[in-house]
């Protein structure tokens, strides 16, 4: 077939029109060619926050506990219940006061990690507060372990005012950090004698 016969009568007719035909289709074309441009870029999905388990392993966890006076004796151990937390490690006690040696009920501040045998899903600190007259130098020592855990695992040099706020006032608070579930959580004693105040990255090792 002769290709020149080919084209549309009114081109044959009118070179303007044929022109026009053409020029149309490009521009329809490029028109194409920039909304799928526009459509891959708007359906690029943002990258996911990394998981607590991506951040730190459970021997990280050990180590941080024992270079913040907290060492875990007997390391990352399974407790045999099954669950999907049942691995875990649990760090030596912070005895604070200036009667702490010899006081029979001193404040203190613990730790405590849970997850499965290679992850880690939930990181905990916790004040116990036995002696209110004392509360003060308790709630400092608290806030000072509970930054260098936060920094050394969801690499946050400080913490969220509204988190000490609420450490500072008793309260409970849940925000999110990169992705990761932060909580302040306050138990009074139904004793009345004292609390606990705990601070959790990721999963609260309590459940």
């Amino acid at each position: 077939m002769n290709l020149r016969l080919a084209l549309p009568f009114a081109c044959l007719v009118s070179m303007t029109a044929c022109s026009d035909r053409n020029e149309s289709t490009q521009t329809t074309s490029n028109d194409n060619t920039s909304n799928s441009y526009a459509s891959a870029v708007n359906t690029v999905a943002a990258p996911k926050e990394p998981t607590l388990s991506q951040l730190v392993t459970p021997n990280d966890v050990c180590k941080l506990f024992a270079t913040l006076s907290m060492p875990t004796p007997q390391g990352w151990v399974d407790d045999t219940s099954g669950s999907d937390t049942s691995f875990g490690c649990i760090g030596d006690p912070i005895f604070i006061g200036d009667q702490a040696e010899g006081a029979s009920n001193p404040n203190s501040v613990e730790s405590a990690a849970v997850g499965s045998a290679v992850d880690v899903k939930g990181i905990m600190v916790a004040m116990w507060i036995r002696n209110r007259d004392e509360s003060d130098q308790a709630v400092k020592v608290f806030l000072n372990k509970s930054t260098a855990v936060l920094k050394s695992t969801v690499k946050v040099n400080h913490l969220p005012k509204k988190i000490v706020q609420a450490i500072q006032d008793n309260s409970n608070i849940s925000a999110e950090i990169h992705g990761i579930n932060i909580q302040v959580k306050y138990e009074e004693w139904t004793s009345g004698r004292g609390y606990t105040t705990y601070f959790i990255i990721g999963q609260d090792p309590n459940n």
